[in-house]
């Protein structure tokens, strides 16, 4: 009791605190971490004391909620710092102590941190299964900001790994989560996100689309705070499609709603993208005064934002002739950016100045920084690796466990039996079923090798495919002739349908079988992504039975309704209100019909040249069936197989 009364005494005497009025354990402690928050970029040190004094206080005596409270927030600020080892130390004293103690709602908070930190250092299977947990917490308690927070996470994640339509999927249902709760906040950023995937795929046309909704929304919510941040991304769309003076505009009309309510790292971040946009169109002068003025705003800086800073800064010391000023703010800017969080920027710093010292004939220090340069690169190659096997992994992963775990039990069944049928002395009776189990063991690795090869297989096939499309492309963006460019797209598409089918194969428990109803909706999802619908939501109605399907007939199958998707979504729906797709499989016949355009009058599939017919009509023969095209309240095609 006195050891309490010391300790509290000292900290309502702290000369940099007041604390004269607060009596409660609770008042104290959100006082300590309010401190601590305000010092979390500007000095660490001070920051961690007062976290540790509201972790010592929870103590005395223990309160569980507070104590979460506060290694949550210690968690939080040393992650903030990339100090990422000690963040996840003091995030798991707060998942032990929701575990134990606290309720769903603080469950769901600290899965999602783990979730986030997790991801930072490039542990995404963690990621996905942390925030999965979040998601079905928060569906059973019908939190639904919860779900779109948990959701938001994993549309990130995806983003990072450059899965686009994956990260799309998640954003929109973390959209449809924030509609529920009546989070209009929630829908924006999460639309603003869906516009930056947009942006990183280089589909301009949905990223524009998708921003000005955004927008919109904001304008109508009347937050002038989140029409600012939605205005920044704004701005970088117009600049990537070389709208420079509209995107000049709309910084400009942000970094003054940041200023107005006071906002200065906000503020600062707008000023150094308007002092990059002038320095790419070599306006220099232009361009010093915004850094200049952003120089003003460092001590709201968060640290890769210094390293940012000064690293375009020195690069327009550079392009003025002031090599002297440009190392001095590069060797500044490896202070923030030459950690492994930061490495990128790191890279170009030592390059940059491995190139002025060059120019000034010291070769040592040039070779030495062309040295870390080089490192540094194969860590960029390094984490590259990483990240393009990452998505892989997530579900191989999970996969193998399952198989282990299923595996462990059956050999734990197994062995029980064995033990129990030596117990009362069927000696003789316990040998052959012992010899009888090693040869089915043996059956069953046999089984399961040769499952695991096919699986390994089609996978390697879906990545080979992946290959080629990624390499297609590439060649597609030299192509200016609009025919030879549809032909080439056309292609991708039908590529990817073949890749989604092999990844249909892998991720199928029995490899015998196709989940046909899963591929169609995956197909859906890659070819709506890349085509635009007039901005039209596209029902989809499949009723498939995968009985009917076999593994040899899946192949043909895909493909012909690959070519009708496309057809519908290209020609059918321009003046379809409410525009939709039916694919009905039963008793080996395929039913496909839309409720858009019709077939031409003439049309006659027997006498049509399209390529896309002619595919048809190719496929059809492989599966020896026959098929039709009809109009009936749009269009219709029938086939037999």
């Amino acid at each position: 009791m006195r050891k309490t009364i010391l300790i509290w005494c000292c900290c309502l005497t702290m000369p940099s605190l007041v604390f004269s009025q607060i009596q409660t354990q609770k008042q104290v402690i959100d006082a300590l971490l309010e401190k601590a928050d305000e010092h979390s970029f500007t000095n660490i040190d001070s920051s961690l004391i007062f976290v540790n004094q509201s972790v010592t206080l929870s103590k005395q005596p223990i309160n569980h909620e507070l104590l979460f409270k506060s290694f949550r927030s210690k968690g939080m600020i040393l992650e903030d710092n990339n100090r990422f080892t000690e963040a996840m130390l003091a995030y798991q004293e707060a998942l032990n102590i929701a575990e134990t103690y606290l309720n769903e709602k603080s469950k769901i908070a600290i899965y999602n941190d783990w979730a986030i930190v997790h991801k930072k250092i490039n542990q995404y299977k963690t990621t996905q299964e942390y925030h999965l947990k979040s998601i079905y917490l928060a569906e059973k308690i019908g939190n639904w900001e919860m779900v779109e927070t948990g959701y938001h996470g994993l549309g990130t994640m995806y983003s990072m790994l450059s899965n686009f339509p994956t990260s799309i999927y998640n954003y929109k249902k973390s959209v449809e989560a924030a509609e529920r709760a009546g989070n209009k906040e929630g829908v924006i950023l999460s639309l603003t996100n869906i516009s930056n995937v947009y942006l990183k795929a280089k589909n301009y046309d949905l990223a524009h689309q998708t921003i000005e909704k955004a927008y919109n929304l904001a304008q109508q919510f009347g937050n002038s705070m989140r029409s600012a941040a939605v205005l920044k991304v704004f701005a970088n769309i117009e600049m990537e499609l070389g709208h420079f003076d509209i995107a000049l505009q709309k910084y400009q009309v942000a970094q003054s709603i940041f200023e107005q309510n006071g906002k200065k790292s906000r503020t600062a971040e707008v000023l150094l993208l308007i002092g990059d946009l002038l320095f790419k169109q070599k306006k220099y002068n232009e361009s010093k005064v915004f850094f200049e003025k952003c120089k003003t705003y460092l001590t709201y800086f968060q640290p890769y934002t210094s390293a940012e800073f000064y690293n375009k800064y020195a690069k327009l010391q550079i392009e003025k002739g002031d090599k002297d000023s440009a190392i001095i703010s590069l060797k500044t800017a490896l202070t923030f950016s030459d950690t492994l969080r930061f490495k990128e920027i790191a890279c170009e710093n030592h390059q940059l100045l491995s190139t002025i010292y060059q120019q000034e004939k010291k070769y040592e220090l040039a070779f030495q920084h062309l040295s870390l340069a080089n490192y540094l690169t194969q860590l960029l190659n390094k984490d590259n690796s990483l990240r393009d096997i990452s998505e892989a992994e997530l579900r191989f992963e999970l996969e193998k466990q399952d198989i282990e775990i299923k595996a462990q039990q059956k050999e734990l069944q197994q062995s029980n039996l064995v033990k129990w049928l030596l117990s009362i002395g069927f000696l003789a009776l316990a040998t052959m079923l012992w010899f009888t189990f090693r040869q089915l063991k043996a059956k069953q690795k046999a089984v399961q090798f040769t499952q695991t090869l096919l699986k390994e297989l089609h996978h390697r096939v879906k990545n080979n495919l992946q290959n080629v499309i990624s390499i297609t492309r590439l060649q597609s963006r030299n192509v200016q002739d609009a025919s030879a460019l549809a032909i080439i797209t056309d292609n991708q598409s039908r590529l990817e349908a073949i890749s989604t089918l092999h990844q249909q194969f892998y991720q199928n428990e029995d490899i015998n079988k196709v989940n046909f109803d899963l591929f169609l909706e995956e197909l859906f999802k890659n070819i709506l992504f890349k085509n635009d619908v007039h901005g039209k939501e596209i029902k989809q109605y499949i009723d498939v039975d995968n009985q009917a399907i076999g593994i040899d007939n899946s192949l043909p199958i895909a493909l012909i309704i690959n070519e009708l998707v496309s057809n519908s979504i290209k020609y059918a729906f321009e003046k379809t209100e409410f525009p939709q797709i039916n694919i009905k499989i039963q008793n080996k016949c395929l039913h496909y019909s839309d409720n858009g355009k019709c077939y031409p009058k003439a049309f006659d599939c027997k006498d049509n040249n399209s390529f896309g017919v002619q595919l048809i009509k190719s496929l059809a023969s492989q599966l020896d069936a026959t098929f039709r095209f009809y109009n009936d309240e749009g269009a219709n095609f029938e086939m037999d197989f």
